[in-house]
């Protein structure tokens, strides 16, 4: 029984060991990601403070997930088509400017992974923890978010078309706007787990397509009062 209570320690000890790291490496990543995108967001989520303690802690979504088997995940340029990584514990991993079309990471951890400059088509991400995860300038086009909590993640520059977000929470992520108005025509739902309405989260009552000036079609008037131009003054 005492080698048993070892082993126990043992796996408590590095789980905490790397959880640590994690934390420590997302918020530093938050902190540089911050200036770089300035004019997205002034003071992004996980920047703050508290940041690693929350890390630490599990989801609250009750994920039921494999072992992780590795401390540090850096899978940068790697390709992973049509893999399966569901319900994977995968908080902090990076998979930065990787191949990942078509894969499964459906109900896995994803707290401040980073996918940033990925290619993830058609990726399922139902029913994953995905809070201040960084998918900037990824194509996610076609991917299944359904129920999602992406609260505070990072969306710049990325395609999101097609994508379905039934039931999702995007609470503070960083989308672009006319991306944003876009999962706006198809949003639905409450998140189970955070009770956010998903149409809330992406603040689509406030969103308005541009119409573009002179919806009228009128014709504009020149004269000599209204510049330089031609004739004028």
């Amino acid at each position: 029984s005492s080698s048993s209570s070892s082993s126990s320690s043992a796996a408590a000890s590095f789980e905490s060991s790397w959880r640590a790291r994690c934390a420590a490496l997302a918020a530093a990543v938050a902190v540089t990601s911050s200036s770089v995108a300035a004019p997205f967001l002034l003071a992004p989520p996980a920047a703050r403070a508290d940041y690693g303690e929350e890390l630490q802690a599990p989801s609250i979504m009750n994920l039921k997930l494999k072992p992780r088997e590795q401390e540090v995940i850096l899978e940068t340029k790697a390709e992973h088509v049509n893999e399966d990584f569901s319900h994977s514990d995968l908080v902090g991993a990076i998979y930065t400017e990787g191949d990942l079309r078509g894969s499964d990471f459906s109900g896995s951890d994803l707290r401040a992974a980073i996918f940033s400059r990925a290619i993830m088509p058609g990726v399922n991400l139902e029913g994953s923890d995905m809070q201040n995860a960084f998918l900037d300038y990824v194509v996610l086009r076609g991917a299944n978010m359904r129920g999602v909590i992406a609260s505070g993640a990072n969306f710049v520059r990325s395609d999101l078309g097609d994508v379905d977000v039934t039931n999702a929470d995007f609470t503070e992520a960083v989308i672009d706007r006319y991306q944003a108005i876009q999962l706006c025509d198809g949003a639905s739902g409450v998140n189970e787990f955070t009770g956010v309405d998903t149409r809330d989260s992406l603040g689509c009552d406030r969103l308005k397509r541009y119409e573009g000036f002179n919806k009228e079609n009128d014709k504009v008037k020149v004269s000599k009062e209204s510049g330089t131009w031609g004739g004028g003054k």
